[in-house]
């Protein structure tokens, strides 16, 4: 149900991960337009430093937001640490190197595009599994669902230009390379619904989460929107701030902040599916996470996982929160009863509740993402293809055909050819549009023309017919005859123009 938004950006061998404990570099960076000049002096490109620090062996992870009120005079900082020296140990990383000098980063972008992640972070947004639906995201910006349709939930085919998808229970909601928000769902069960596909009038936001009957968008400043069912207070979130990544789980949302801490909703100590889920305050140096139904799971920034000890009902308990002993993770997901971590190598670890298969993942390989739902597990391999364990009910599993992109490594790429190729078709059709409409006008204002100048043409006409007819009329005499063959075969042919010139009035008065 959930999806990360922030992991490490380079993957690194399994021995350098498990080895270091700390993330060297925190990089939170803001979007700029093209045509914005202001701060572009000093500053640099994120995706250009991030080349820098992997290039020299830094571990750096991604956010978009940006600390606003720890500025000072007013100027947003785009860069933090997340490790324990703070600011005083980026300087002498930074300053260790060649030339490398601390500089505020910024991405410069179109002005109706959303930053698109590095190809890493950017992964897990591209793939989401729901209770019984899956849901794919392609390099163009198109989206692809399977599954339970019941509650219109697969309904994506007219989406475009997505930079997120998240699948929850009976809904599905995509992100907008505009920063606006698309849902879908519940239009054959109207009993469920809860408002959770209520988005539309949301603005600015930097990633999406769909949980059981409830939605949560992270907006660019890092605060959160929420939509949908409150009856825990999953979507008690207005204070939020500072956020960068959220997860929305089936009755509780989750909030990772900025200083590597995590925020949870809370529901009531009494309530009886209440398993402890949001016992996530004293969690440090978090990097991703990611909420299931009865239990929230945590990335570390050393590679390792926390996950919330499951104290509800017991005959729930299935051992999803057994992730003490993992190392060398790169992104998380939670599912209704199982928890999937993806390792630096590309292959998979799952524990938890067993009886679809959906944790039989030991044999997968070269994968870059994964999302667990209620019944079943998927995961995205680096060429774009995917993999699929546990039920397939309601064909949730038929992915076989799909392949999202060409190459893990040109994501990015692909997106960036493919919304430019999209814009162009979209400015060549609104060209076309035009040329239409001004030849449409031209058209119209030639019809115009026409009608007014044919009633003046048909009073000539009638003039010259009486004045023939007269002359007709008033003919004698035996020399008379030519004249009058004359007259009366003009008379004949005005006539007749002068009918045909009537009809196409009429035609054009109707028109």
């Amino acid at each position: 149900m959930a999806m990360n938004n922030m992991e490490k950006n380079a993957r690194g061998d399994k021995a350098a991960r498990d080895e270091e404990k700390t993330v060297d570099v925190f990089l939170c960076y803001k979007e700029t337009d093209k045509e914005t000049e202001a701060g572009a002096a000093e500053g640099i490109d994120v995706l250009a430093l991030n080349e820098q620090l992997a290039g020299a062996g830094y571990r750096v992870l991604f956010s978009r937001i940006t600390l606003a009120d720890k500025s000072e005079a007013g100027q947003e900082p785009v860069c933090g640490v997340l490790d324990k020296e703070g600011w005083d140990r980026l300087l002498r990383l930074m300053d260790g190197g060649e030339g490398k000098t601390l500089a505020a980063c910024e991405m410069r972008r179109e002005s109706e595009a959303v930053f698109v992640e590095p190809a890493d972070v950017q992964a897990q947004a591209l793939l989401s599994v729901g209770s019984t639906h899956t849901v794919g995201l392609k390099a163009d910006g198109t989206v692809l669902a399977v599954g339970n349709h019941a509650s219109g939930q697969c309904d994506v085919s007219g989406w475009e230009k997505i930079v997120a998808v998240s699948a929850g229970k009976n809904h599905t909601v995509g992100l907008r390379a505009d920063g606006k928000v698309l849902a879908t769902g519940y239009t054959g069960n109207q009993e469920a619904y809860r408002g959770q596909c209520e988005v539309s009038g949301w603005t600015d936001v930097a990633a999406v989460s769909a949980g059981l009957q409830h939605t949560v968008g992270l907006k660019t400043d890092g605060t959160v929107e929420a939509a949908g069912a409150n009856a825990f207070g999953e979507c008690a979130v207005s204070g939020w701030t500072e956020i960068a990544a959220i997860s929305a789980g089936a009755w509780h949302t989750v909030g990772l902040k900025t200083d590597g801490t995590v925020i949870s909703t809370q529901l009531p100590a009494e309530q009886k599916l209440n398993s402890g889920q949001c016992a996530v305050s004293e969690w440090k140096e978090i990097t991703a996470i990611s909420a299931g139904t009865g239990h929230t799971v945590g990335l570390r920034a050393d590679g390792t996982v926390a996950a919330t000890v499951f104290t509800g009902d017991q005959k729930h308990n299935f051992g999803q929160c057994q992730v003490s002993g993992w190392k060398g993770i790169i992104a998380v997901s939670a599912g209704a009863y199982h928890t999937v971590g993806l390792k630096a190598d590309g292959t998979v670890v799952a524990v938890g509740r067993n009886i679809n298969g959906q944790c039989e993942v030991s044999d997968w390989s070269d994968i870059v993402a994964v999302s667990a739902g209620e019944y079943h597990t998927v995961g995205l391999k680096a060429d774009g293809t995917l993999v699929t364990a546990g039920s397939m009910a309601y064909g949730c599993g038929n992915v076989t055909g799909w392949r999202l992109f060409r190459s893990f490594e040109t994501v990015n790429q692909e997106r960036k050819e493919a919304f430019a190729r999209q814009d162009r078709e979209r400015l060549e059709a609104e060209e076309a549009e035009r040329e239409r409409l001004v030849i449409e006008q031209r058209r119209r204002e030639a019809i115009e023309l026409r009608r007014q100048e044919l009633p003046q043409r048909i009073n000539a006409l009638r003039q010259k017919l009486q004045a023939d007819q007269e002359e007709l009329a008033n003919l004698k005499g035996l020399l008379s005859g030519i004249r009058r063959e004359e007259l009366a075969s003009e008379i004949s042919k005005v006539t007749v123009y002068i009918k045909n010139l009537q009809k196409r009035l009429a035609e054009l008065e109707r028109n």
